[in-house]
């Protein structure tokens, strides 16, 4: 029987947000040449690690939806959430009948694709 220890687990956990980050940063890049350069790669790098937290606490966890939730942070701005703009996402990404899916969806819809 196979057995995998909490340490190696942690390790997986640790490889996957490090290999998400890359990704998520160098998909920004091609977005949103000018924001990342004015942060450059570690600012671009810190934002993306804000967003998957924040985006955790909203429930949100699938790798499309944070992607997309951290887009939305490029875009828009790093809390969203609560701008003029976008302020009525705030009620959707605390509403805890809905899942991150479904949360990401309504937005996503609603702002044009995103």
């Amino acid at each position: 029987m196979l057995y995998i220890r909490q340490s190696q687990m942690d390790a997986f956990a640790k490889a996957f947000v490090a290999d998400f980050e890359r990704a998520a940063v160098a998909a920004l890049q091609d977005q949103y040449p000018e924001r990342c350069e004015a942060l450059g790669e570690d600012g671009s790098r810190k934002l993306v690690r804000y967003g998957v937290e924040k985006a955790r606490g909203f429930g949100i966890t699938k790798e499309y939806d944070v992607q997309a939730f951290v887009d939305l942070m490029f875009a828009y701005s790093a809390d969203f959430e609560l701008s003029p703009e976008l302020g009525w996402t705030k009620a959707v990404l605390d509403e805890a009948d809905l899942d991150g899916t479904t949360k990401m969806a309504v937005i996503r819809r609603r702002v044009g694709g995103r």
